[in-house]
């Protein structure tokens, strides 16, 4: 019972998220918000999307300290800054269903020194650790290699500045934007730089463009929101915020990390096919699409990865190029009873009712001997007229979950 009432609670967020109602969102988003599942996940990326764009609407009336608190519960709720494909992939990891080697990650930067992320990893597990001038190090051994890393220079920047020596972070973080204009966090990171040393109009700017590319982090907007609080005028003059997206696309490395960890636990997927529909559908399963094309590109023999494909395409109703998907994973894989069962469910959508017989039975005979696949299958037998099938198969759901309600009032109906 209890699950019933947060699905639907769940469902009325989404609702009131798609429609506009940030309070009411926020409501019932939050209310679900706690646990490890799929559901409680989505259901706080989202109110903190809520407490972001109810952030921006307070900041555009002016009412800045308003929007700096919802500023703040956006960025506890989503402490990333992520989109929603660098918030799946931590849900990912969250759910234990991926872990990195930590203990192996100078031996990854020792075997390639160049690779960007995993020198940042190894410095920020030096950080964590302790260990503040081993970080410093290994960024400035890469920077050694190569000068102009942006990111690279963003991380030497900010640990400095964590480090208190202002006048160096301020210094580096200025190369890393001569580099990389476009560097929303070094942006923010400079703001803030220039904040402690009192310069708040360099300041301000510097966080107004870092809101602009980077839409996402709340905790940017915050920033910029008690800062327009203590001068005179809004920062841009117009007061608006730029609005992040709802689908990030252009987030290739957290879809390249999700891509990857779908690669190895292509189940992971279940766990959103199950989810209940809501208006999102088309945001988490356009990026869920997303991410599985890009594995399948590297591994375009993997049947399960176009198994999954065709589940997410089926949740986007393109059921036509779902089907082929399916098809291609029995092509691959002709003894693959899930895709046999998911191609039945979706030639019987799509008025191909022989075709679908044809795949239950192949499903059975190759050791689905399920309840709700011989159910299913005396469905299609019924409407096609095939009642003697049809009663078999309705018996055959029966004899195997005897309070399967659905078969024995479809045996009624069948000899009425």
């Amino acid at each position: 019972m209890a699950a019933d009432v947060d699905q639907s609670v769940y469902e009325a967020g989404m609702a009131a998220y798609h429609a506009g109602d940030y309070r009411q969102a926020i409501v019932r988003l939050e209310a679900v918000a706690d646990g490890a599942s799929m559901q409680a996940a989505l259901a706080r990326f989202y109110a903190g999307q809520a407490h972001l764009r109810l952030g921006q609407q307070l900041y555009e009336e002016g009412r800045y300290a308003s929007a700096a608190e919802h500023f703040r519960r956006a960025a506890a709720a989503n402490p990333s800054a992520g989109g929603l494909c660098r918030h799946l992939a931590l849900c990912y990891m969250a759910l234990r269903r991926h872990e990195l080697a930590a203990s192996e990650m100078a031996k990854v930067v020792g075997a390639d020194p160049d690779d960007v992320e995993s020198r940042v990893r190894l410095a920020l597990l030096c950080w964590k650790k302790g260990d503040a001038s081993r970080a410093e190090a290994v960024l400035r051994e890469g920077l050694a290699r190569r000068s102009d890393e942006p990111e690279w220079l963003y991380q030497l920047g900010t640990l400095l500045a964590c480090e208190d020596r202002i006048n160096e972070a301020v210094e580096v973080l200025q190369r890393c934007l001569t580099h990389a204009p476009d560097h929303g966090r070094a942006h923010a990171r400079l703001a803030q730089c220039y904040g402690a040393g009192g310069r708040v109009d360099l300041a301000a700017r510097h966080l107004e463009l870092a809101q602009g590319l980077e839409p996402n982090d709340a905790m940017i907007a915050f920033q910029l929101a008690v800062i327009s609080g203590r001068i005179s005028r809004p920062v841009n003059g117009r007061a608006t915020l730029r609005r992040p997206p709802a689908v990030d696309m252009d987030d290739r490395r957290a879809m390249d990390r999700l891509a990857a960890m779908v690669e190895e636990d292509p189940e992971f997927v279940e766990a959103f096919v199950s989810l209940p529909p809501t208006e999102v559908d088309a945001e988490v399963f356009a990026a869920l699409l997303a991410v599985l094309e890009q594995a399948i590109e590297r591994h375009p023999r993997y049947a399960d990865l176009h198994h999954r494909c065709s589940q997410v395409l089926q949740r986007l109703g393109r059921l036509e190029e779902a089907v082929r998907r399916s098809e291609q994973a029995l092509e691959i894989n002709p003894r693959y009873v899930a895709a046999m069962i998911q191609l039945a469910q979706l030639y019987a959508a799509t008025d191909r009712q022989v075709q679908a017989i044809v795949r239950l039975e192949q499903a059975i005979q190759a050791g689905a001997s399920y309840p709700d696949v011989h159910y299913m299958l005396g469905r299609l037998y019924h409407a096609r007229g095939l009642k003697d099938e049809a009663r078999w198969a309705y018996e055959a759901a029966l004899r195997l979950n005897g309070s399967y309600d659905a078969a024995r009032k479809a045996l009624t109906e069948l000899a009425a």
